[in-house]
Formats: C-alpha cells, structure tokens, sequence
C-alpha cells in the first residue's frame, strides 16, 4: 500500500502499528467474513494505484483537539492510503468513515451530462488541485513531504502570500486573528480541465476555492468544517446543475474493518445524514464506544434568492456505486424499471435527482450521497456551498451539535474560545422544532440579534391559540423551548416567534412561523 508518489508519502514510522493492525484485522477476518469486507479492501487498493501520477497533489490534516481530518488538495477527505479519515474522538484510532468526496454534475448547452468530482472509486473527471497556493519547499516533519498550506503552519504558505492568509470573505489577513479565535484553516483551490493526462474525460471547467475549518472552542471542537466556492471558469452556461457530497461510512474504519454492519438515517430537517455502527461493537477494543457520525449540509445553492436545502437523498451498497450499466435507484434501492445508466456521468448526475430521498439502511455496507439541484451556473458565476462533519457520543447529542454547527456557521465562523459560552447570534433565527413529527416533547430552538420583547405562541389550524411559550424581554442570543401539549389531540400546528426591538425606529422587528405535527 505503500504510495509511490513523493508528494504522497506518509511518515510510515510514526504509524506503521496503525497500518499493520489493520491489515491484520483484514487478513483474520477473511475468513470469518471473506466476501464484501475483503473485496472492498483490494478495489481500494486498485483503485489508489491509478491516482499516483497526478500533479501537485499534497496532504494535510486538521486537528482542533478533538476531531481530527486527513485529507488532501484534491478535495478527497481521508487519505489516498486508507490509513486514516476522520478520526473522533482524538487519538483513539476510532475513524468513522472510508472516504467523502463531492460532486458536481451539469448538463452543458450542447447537451452533455458530466459530473466532476473529488472521491477516489469514480473517477472519470476529477478535480485536480492548481499550483501556487501553498510553499512546494516546505516539507512537514510530520509527513516527511509537502502539505496542503494551513493557517497555523507559517512555512506552508504561498510565497506570493507574504506571511499573510487567505480570509475567508477574500483579500488576506494576519494569521494572528485565527489564532486568537481558536481557528485552524486549510486552503487550496483545484480545477476539473488542468490535468488532462489523467482524467481526459471532457470537463465542466470549474474552479473550486477550498476550506476546511477547525474550531478549538467547547462548542465546536466536535466538528470540522468544508467550505467550497464553486466558479464556471468556462465560456459555456451550466445548466440543471446538482452539488452532492458522498460518503462511504466505515464505524469503525480501517483498524476494525467492519464494513457491513452500519446503520444511515436522514433527518430531512436538519439536513443531517447520521450513522452508526449497528451493534457498537469495536471488534480489536471490546467496550469501547464507537458514537455517531453526522454529515449536515450547511449551505446549499440559491434559486431565485431561496436556498435550496437538501433535495435528494440516496444511500446503496458499496457494490451500486454510480456506473455505467447500473440500476437507477427507487425509494428501497436498485431498479431497473426506474433506468439503467448509460455512462458513469449519467449514473453520478442521476443519483443527484431531486425529489427523491430513500428510506434508511440498518446493519450493512452502507454508502449515501446527499445532494442540492437544480439550479443553474452561468459562464463566470459563482455558487457557494459549506458541509459540517461532526461526531458525537450518542444521537441526542449529534442533534444539539448539528443545531450548534449550523449556528457557528451563520454566525461567520465565530465562538468563544476555550470556555462554554455561546456567541451573539448576527441574525435572527426560528428553527424547527425537533422531533418532528412528536408524539410527546418537542424543542423549539430561535436566535435573536438584538435586545426586544419576544412571543413565542402555537396555533391550531383554525388560528386559535393554543399555548404561549414565551412572552417577556429577552437579551440577544440562542434559546430552547421545550413544549408537552398533554391536553391537545394530534394533528397540525403553526408555532410563531415575534420580536419587537427595545430600540425604538431600530427597524429590526422579526417575525416568523413554522409547522410542526403532533402525533399521539
């Protein structure tokens, strides 16, 4: 397994007990459970061989005290060794995926479908990374090679960059500032036409500015962040466009090697896919607690102005990954009635179709790919999208996180440091209660930016008002309601927040309402 690539090579000393571990595993396992296990484990390695001519490419890792990322400039998160993904918590050994990749797909002017993309099995066109973003002479004593440039890492930056980094809202700052709000940031950018030698498949010609975000906050150091600006670099408009990310869940990956006993379920609302080793069972560390793994789609692309959230949901086994000649999917897995895929392209874009979200998988090899479409990108725009990776100990916990996440996101990436605190919000946010449906207690969540008298009240259908939440002055910040409508019969209600700033002629008076459905 060992890359052959001097822009790839691991230091294979520091984590040489990792690798023969997991070899092991998959070497005793054989036996007991030859088939998918095994099969998986050598089209992986088939499948790394062909990735090692490619140019510039170069590794990195994240690492905010609590979750740790491996990931490299080609937008692949997990290394091209398999050795090492996404490790939570920190220095357990416990990864919890294979690989995640995104995907873009597009039907061009002239009537081709093609789909450019990052994850390492489907690979017609990939995006490539594009040089001078990061310091080729630095080499990473960690690594042994060059590395992704990363905000902390002064020696990693772009010469052009004079000490400076790039700032997320453009133009350069002082890495000082990241540094005093707990921000670990990496950054590259990659292009899907600059390596025509090794992905010849006729590209979209997008520019992907890339980066991952790691918080040393208690708020956020259980999640990491991707954020990818998307541009048509090319002269033809893109249309019915789809962003996907794909994740192949492992819990645990590698050093346990148990790919086939994994549960994915969807929380459509939350627009969070979460799995779950099916038994909790770490097969080499008896007792050990594997937790939750959670992929939440934090900005999606906009249409008229609305975003579009998450708009399809798939999950299928390793064997129906997206190729030509496969089945297209219904609501409980392959079809052929539905189509069958003439092209890997036509197969990627068509597991991206809106509108379609499948039921969850219990106890299996499980791959998902969560998507947003359609929308269109025109020569010279730009679209922007952003996903949240994040691990927690028990699914009660995942939620809270995913709604923290989704928080800090909105709120430009800023926590506290070091200390519980929450940050001020900068808008003002109704969120949906969850659960939803409920049959008992639900938690409805809402922010608000400034100091103001607020109401919180649910409605029945006919408009009449069933329950007052929340009637009192409330300083600017992130609220949680619990509500139990013992007394109410099932059925479907409207719950509303109100706001009047303190500050008269202020102009930031709010008002939103939400449906929610009991069930009993």
């Amino acid at each position: 397994m060992k890359p052959t690539n001097r822009n790839q090579r691991l230091k294979f000393n520091n984590y040489a007990l990792l690798a023969t571990m997991g070899f092991l595993y998959l070497v005793l396992s054989a036996d007991a459970k030859a088939g998918d296990k095994t099969a998986k484990f050598h089209i992986h390695q088939r499948h790394l061989a062909k990735h090692t001519d490619f140019s510039n490419r170069k590794i990195g890792r994240m690492d905010n005290g609590r979750m740790v990322m491996y990931y490299d400039n080609s937008g692949l998160i997990g290394d091209r060794d398999f050795l090492r993904t996404i490790e939570w918590p920190a220095s357990t050994n416990n990864y919890m995926v294979w690989q995640v990749g995104i995907l873009f797909g597009a039907v061009t002017t002239s009537g081709d479908t093609i789909v450019s993309e990052t994850y390492t099995d489907i690979s017609d066109n990939q995006f490539n990374p594009e040089p001078g973003f990061d310091n080729p002479n630095y080499i990473s004593s960690i690594f042994d090679t060059t590395i992704v440039a990363r905000s902390d890492i002064i020696e990693s930056y772009a010469p052009s960059w004079n000490g400076l980094w790039p700032n997320l809202e453009g133009g350069f700052i002082h890495p000082d500032l990241l540094r005093r709000s707990g921000r670990q940031e990496s950054f590259w950018v990659m292009r899907d036409n600059n390596d025509p030698a090794n992905s010849p498949a006729p590209p979209l010609n997008l520019e992907v500015v890339s980066r991952l975000v790691a918080i040393n906050s208690q708020e956020a150091r259980d999640m990491i962040f991707a954020i990818y600006k998307i541009k048509n670099i090319g002269v033809e408009n893109l249309n019915r466009c789809r962003f996907g990310v794909l994740v192949d869940p492992d819990m645990p990956a590698l050093v346990g090697a148990d790919f086939d006993d994994d549960d994915v379920e969807l929380i459509r609302e939350l627009k969070l896919v979460y799995t779950r080793d099916h038994d909790n069972s770490y097969a080499s560390r008896p007792g050990f607690d594997i937790g939750y793994f959670g992929t939440m789609l934090l900005l999606s692309p906009k249409v008229a102005g609305q975003e579009l959230g998450l708009t399809a949901w798939r999950t299928f086994s390793y064997d129906d990954m997206p190729d030509s000649g496969k089945a297209n999917l219904s609501i409980i897995g392959p079809d052929p009635a539905f189509g069958i895929f003439a092209s890997r392209d036509h197969a990627q874009y068509g597991y991206m179709e809106p509108d379609l979200f499948m039921r969850p998988r219990f106890n299996r090899d499980v791959v998902f790919m969560m998507s947003s479409g359609d929308f269109a990108l025109p020569a010279g725009a730009s679209v922007k999208t952003a996903v949240a990776f994040i691990g927690a100990s028990d699914s009660l916990r995942l939620i809270e996180k995913t709604y923290e996440a989704q928080f800090i996101f909105d709120n430009d990436l800023n926590v506290s440091v070091g200390q519980n605190r929450q940050p001020l919000p900068k808008k003002f946010m109704l969120l949906q209660n969850y659960p939803n449906p409920f049959n008992a207690t639900t938690a409805i969540r809402y922010t608000i930016a400034t100091p103001g008298y607020v109401t919180l009240k649910v409605f029945d259908l006919t408009g009449r008002e069933v329950a007052n939440l929340v009637s009192q002055k409330k300083p600017a910040g992130e609220y949680k309601v619990q509500w139990n409508p013992a007394n109410l019969p099932s059925g479907v209600y409207f719950y509303r927040l109100q706001m009047i700033d303190s500050a008269v002629g202020s102009g930031h008076n709010f008002v939103e309402a939400k449906k929610l459905v009991l069930m009993k």
